[in-house]
């Protein structure tokens, strides 16, 4: 196994110009292992540049995935916004307490045919009734023509 005792000062002056342990095997023709080995026997440290990790939690990174979330952009529309993973976007969300929105989807009423929010209790109840699938002004229809039918029959 090669050990790098020969190539000593050429692998040096790579390690003191930053260079870590895979760009250092790299350039020398050796595996990263030989590098690591080579390192901890010379009682080297990970070079400067391997320590430091690239990161994308900015202040104002932050402020986006909080002004964009408010919009109720997904986490994977913010990461395709921001140049960064959905996953590393829902960890800096939930490092900072940022909360999701409520999910909205878009029903058609099925009296008048036009859009509306959809509810959370749409989307979680099993059994739809009457009023569901109808919007707010067909709703009030709804209820006044009921009301008016039990008032009827009361008479």
């Amino acid at each position: 196994m090669k050990y790098l005792d020969k190539e000593h000062e050429t692998a040096m002056q790579f390690y003191n110009e930053g260079y870590n342990d895979r760009m250092i095997a790299e350039a020398m023709y050796v595996s990263p292992n030989v590098v690591f080995v080579w390192r901890k026997r010379n009682g080297l440290e990970r070079s400067y540049f391997s320590r430091k990790r690239k990161t994308n939690k900015t202040p104002e990174n932050i402020e986006k995935i909080r002004k964009l979330k408010k919009l109720g952009k997904t986490d994977q529309e913010i990461g395709r916004l921001l140049g960064i993973d959905q996953q590393t976007v829902f960890l800096y969300r939930k490092q900072e307490g940022i909360e999701t929105l409520p999910k909205q989807g878009i029903k058609w009423c099925k009296a008048c045919n036009e859009s509306f929010p959809a509810t959370l209790e749409y989307f979680y109840s099993r059994n739809p009734g009457p009023l569901d699938y109808k919007c707010k002004t067909c709703r009030k229809a709804y209820a006044k023509r009921y009301y008016q039918k039990r008032k009827e029959r009361r008479d």
